[in-house]
């Protein structure tokens, strides 16, 4: 059986550009999503959460 990788959306954040650029764009907004994946493998399945930080969730 070839295992499966399924991303899964849970969330969009808007944040401030410049956590992503380094400190550039400091005050540009843009929407980054968040996501867990669902591996189905031969033997088991497997959620991974890959999502961010709750007190940037809550921001």
């Amino acid at each position: 059986m070839v295992n499966r990788i399924v991303p899964l959306p849970i969330s969009k954040l808007n944040i401030d550009k410049s956590v992503m650029t380094y400190l550039m764009n400091i005050g540009q907004k843009i929407t980054c999503g968040t996501y867990i994946w669902y591996i189905e493998g031969p033997d088991e399945n497997i959620i991974v959460d890959t999502g961010c930080d709750a007190r940037l969730q809550t921001a």
